[in-house]
């Protein structure tokens, strides 16, 4: 709830879902990139690494973003999100699971979808715009400085529904 002169306060209420009816109208679209636990947990050590390096350096009014992007930190940062790519050619198999408290059976939640030798050649591309978008984020609001506005590729190959036999 966000009430006038007050700001946000927290509101939850508890109740029991009969039925949901979705049209798709109603339907958000979510991208899915790299949910990978591990992958989450060690990105945030390198760049927890890196972070505490830009304050060191900010601290002690030596920060300087040409410096800061060449340093080791930073290099590990980068390296460390390319060589974790790992997408193939090939069919791969996607299972939605939902927990709720009360139990349910969810239908028609495996589907499949194919990367192209092109699709991938796209998404590796993307590799070649991480140390720009770095330093978009590093120098943005530095006077004279245009950022890159690094165009991702994407792949969005169709889901389809895998029909159990």
């Amino acid at each position: 709830m966000h009430p006038p002169d007050v700001g946000p306060i927290p509101w939850e209420k508890e109740l029991s879902v009969l039925a949901i009816k979705i049209t798709p109208k109603e339907v958000e679209e979510r991208l899915i990139r790299f949910q990978e636990d591990d992958y989450h947990t060690n990105k945030e050590m390198y760049e927890s690494k890196a972070a505490k390096k830009l304050s060191y350096l900010k601290e002690k009014g030596e920060y300087d973003p040409d410096r800061f992007l060449e340093s080791e930190e930073m290099k590990d940062v980068c390296s460390f999100i390319k060589h974790w790519f790992n997408w193939k050619q090939g069919r791969y198999t996607v299972t939605f699971e939902i927990e709720a408290p009360e139990p349910f059976t969810l239908q028609d939640n495996v589907y499949e979808f194919s990367l192209t030798p092109l699709n991938v050649e796209l998404l590796e591309s993307n590799k070649n715009m991480i140390e720009l978008a770095y330093e978009d984020q590093a120098k943005s609001g530095l006077e004279g400085y245009q950022p890159h506005n690094a165009t991702w590729n994407w792949a969005n190959p169709a889901l389809r529904k895998v029909t159990k036999t």
